[in-house]
């Protein structure tokens, strides 16, 4: 009965979170530009977080890498699903025409094959973000837990982060803003 509870109770958190997010995502100025330079600065957040991690002397598993990871968020990303649900996705369609970036305009790109599209980038980047905060609030002692390669995953999307990021840097929303500009010539 208590596990029944604990799963309903968790539901409940998961749609009043997601709620929470569509309202906040509705509220805000609705161009494109403005959902565009979010979307942008919380990829480089995401980005920043991971670049402190020393790679090199990580182990396989990576647990010393899950403050970084319970660190990520991913409200932009979360919300730019929730611009089809009025039926309008045109912000959907902006974030799918942006050309990928190549080597040279993202550094060391993501070769996943989900990572070929925009749109793609970010299910990928959504869905494996949240899977990891997941898993780095449980007990990875436990049986069936304990051979997560959290190096191998954060890698993975830090990668799909910088592709990310490449894309929507080339939008000329993001490219030509002043503010944004100044602040990818510091990073």
């Amino acid at each position: 009965m208590l596990a029944i509870f604990s799963g309903m109770k968790a539901l409940y958190s998961a749609l009043t979170s997601l709620a929470n997010a569509y309202l906040a995502w509705s509220k805000i100025n609705t161009s494109k530009r403005t959902k565009l330079a979010l979307l942008y600065l919380e990829c480089q957040r995401n980005r920043s977080i991971l670049e402190t991690a020393n790679w090199e002397e990580v182990d396989e598993q990576g647990y010393q890498l899950l403050p970084l990871a319970k660190a990520l968020e991913t409200e932009c990303l979360e919300s730019v699903w929730l611009d089809g649900v009025n039926g309008d996705d045109s912000f959907l369609q902006t974030l799918g025409a942006l050309p990928m970036p190549g080597e040279d305009d993202a550094g060391e790109s993501a070769e996943h094959p989900s990572t070929q599209t925009p749109i793609a980038a970010a299910c990928f980047l959504y869905q494996k973000v949240t899977v990891v905060k997941a898993l780095a609030k449980q007990d990875l002692m436990a049986p069936g837990l304990t051979r997560i390669s959290f190096r191998k995953r954060l890698r993975n999307i830090q990668k799909s982060y910088v592709t990310l990021a490449g894309a929507l840097r080339n939008h000329p929303d993001i490219r030509d803003s002043q503010w944004i500009g100044k602040a990818d010539k510091a990073h």
